[in-house]
Parts: C-alpha cells; sequence; structure tokens
C-alpha cells in the first residue's frame, strides 16, 4: 500500500475515518510519517480516506539528506551527493536539490561542479517522479548538463530512519539518452511499524 505522508488537523475526523476505511497499521515498516508538532497529529491516510480530510492537510516540508547520485549520459556518468527539500501539501509534490558532483566515468572523467534538480512526485514517499537537472560541471573543458527524466521511488527503513531509492530515464538532450540514481534519507520523518 503506497502511503502519503500528511499532517492533519482534526484527530477525531481523522480516526473516524481510518476507523471506517479499515485503517490500522500496514503490517511492514513502509510507511513514513512527518515527525509529530504541536497541536498536530501525524497521519497515516490511505487512498480511500476522505478527500474532505485530505483537502485540509498542511504544507509538510522534508529535509533531504546524505544523498547520493549517479547520472548516466551515453557512455559517461556523473557521481556525487546532494541535499534538497521537498514540500507536500494539497497539490503535486514539489522538490529542490543541490547536487555536489565529485567525480564521473568517460567523457565526464574528473568531473567536479555543482547541479541543480528541480522535481515533482514523489520524493519523500513512494511513487512516479519527474526531475529536470541542469548545471554546468568541468570535465576537460566546461560542459552544460540538462537532464529530464522520469521513474520510480521506493522507500525502505534505514537504520537512522526513511530512506528513498530513486531511478528514472529520459534524455540529455543532444548528448543523448539518460538515466538517474538518486538515494537519500528523509529527516523529520520516521518508518511507522
Amino acid at each position: 500500500m503506497s502511503i502519503a505522508p500528511l499532517r492533519l488537523m482534526a484527530t477525531a475526523v481523522l480516526a473516524g475515518t481510518l476507523t471506517a476505511c479499515g485503517g490500522g497499521a500496514p503490517a511492514s515498516p513502509d510507511t513514513l510519517t512527518p515527525a509529530p508538532a504541536a497541536a498536530t497529529v501525524p497521519a497515516i491516510a490511505p487512498a480511500t480516506a476522505s478527500a474532505a480530510v485530505l483537502a485540509k492537510a498542511d504544507p509538510v516540508e522534508f529535509s533531504l539528506q546524505n544523498g547520493t547520485f549517479t547520472l548516466e549520459v551515453g557512455s559517461a556518468s556523473l557521481i556525487g551527493t546532494y541535499e534538497g527539500r521537498s514540500v507536500q501539501g494539497s497539490g503535486p509534490e514539489l522538490a529542490s536539490l543541490t547536487l555536489d558532483v565529485t567525480g564521473g566515468t568517460g567523457s565526464f572523467t574528473g568531473a567536479t561542479g555543482v547541479l541543480t534538480a528541480d522535481g515533482r512526485g514523489a520524493f519523500a514517499g513512494e511513487g512516479a517522479f519527474q526531475i529536470t537537472v541542469t548545471g554546468e560541471v568541468e570535465a576537460n573543458g566546461q560542459k552544460r548538463v540538462r537532464i529530464k527524466a522520469k521513474g520510480q521511488s521506493g522507500l525502505s527503513c534505514g537504520s537512522t530512519g526513511p530512506v528513498l531509492a530513486m531511478s528514472g530515464s529520459g534524455s540529455a538532450g543532444n548528448l543523448g539518452e539518460a538515466s538517474v540514481q538518486l538515494t537519500h534519507e528523509i529527516a523529520g520523518a520516521f518508518c511507522a511499524p
């Protein structure tokens, strides 16, 4: 069951909705819930929850930390680390990342630089995502990078909390086909049993 993290007000309404929908804790720790905050209740909102209850959700921001990435473009690749944030609310989840390029292969051997990425979709939970990565790297001269990709995210529970693995494919314009692999920890959230 794919479950979206939301902070919801009105605990009585939510409790009634989950009970009426048969929503209990899932059998495995694949649930992501924001850490509790004053006067709010972290909630697990299954797809069958009332639309009226979900419409009252406050935006929730997650810090994406300790990320690692591999961007493959043709027969070359870029590798490095990243940090970012994801905001979930009544609209689509939006994310922004800063990628620190620490190396590469092929025409990107020895690459360094900073790339930025903007995305929509599952950056703090399971599901589909879209990402656009742009910037310049230094690797035997300046090289402009622009990758647009779509893919799927999978959530697991690591020793420090939720970990999201993202895998997708797309295009790097005139450089050819591209693939993206990203993995990060989600701060401010925990895995529910």
